[in-house]
């Protein structure tokens, strides 16, 4: 493998593009997609910290009112399983995961990966999850093939990834840029 590449590869803005690349294409083909890239997302973020907490600081301005908006959602979740004995932990990972999603946005502003890694990990993403539905339609016999959840809820992401990819093809129109 070309060693120019490798070391682009293992670089921050690299990292980060490779997780980019990842969330839309493992989404809709995995149970565990997305999550992994959202810890991931977060692992990366610490190791990066202070060029992460450089960039919040730089555009604080720009993202301040997203940033409260989740911290409140999650503390007011957090305070209601606190006072609730009977509250199940589960109720706090739509919160938490809203929270920590900050530090996806704090390493695409510190290293800024080219938009056309996103684009790719999009349109991967939608070929991928047709593959799968096509899979299960035909190879398995299934009668709803809908991936690994319900196949409404499959059916409009896929169409959502694909209207991305649409945009995706004329964005990058200009010619082919890999990376």
């Amino acid at each position: 493998m070309n060693i120019n590449l490798m070391k682009l590869l293992w670089s921050k803005q690299g990292v980060t593009g490779l997780l980019v690349f990842l969330l839309p294409c493992l989404s809709l083909v995995t149970l565990w997609g997305v999550s992994a890239c959202s810890f991931l997302f977060f692992l990366v973020s610490l190791a990066f910290w202070k060029d992460c907490r450089a960039a919040m600081v730089r555009h604080w301005s720009a993202v301040r009112w997203v940033v409260l908006a989740f911290l409140a959602n999650f503390l007011f979740v957090a305070l209601c399983f606190a006072l609730r004995p009977d509250a199940i932990l589960g109720n706090l990972e739509k919160p938490a995961r809203m929270f920590f999603a900050v530090s996806a946005l704090a390493l695409v502003l510190a290293f800024r990966p080219p938009r056309a890694v996103l684009w790719w990990g999009v349109i991967a993403g939608a070929l991928g999850g047709a593959g799968l539905v096509f899979y299960q339609g035909l190879g398995l016999d299934m009668e709803r093939p809908g991936g690994m959840i319900n196949p409404i809820t499959y059916g409009d992401l896929l169409l959502c990834l694909s209207l991305l990819s649409l945009t995706a093809a004329l964005d990058m129109r200009q010619g082919l840029r890999i990376l």
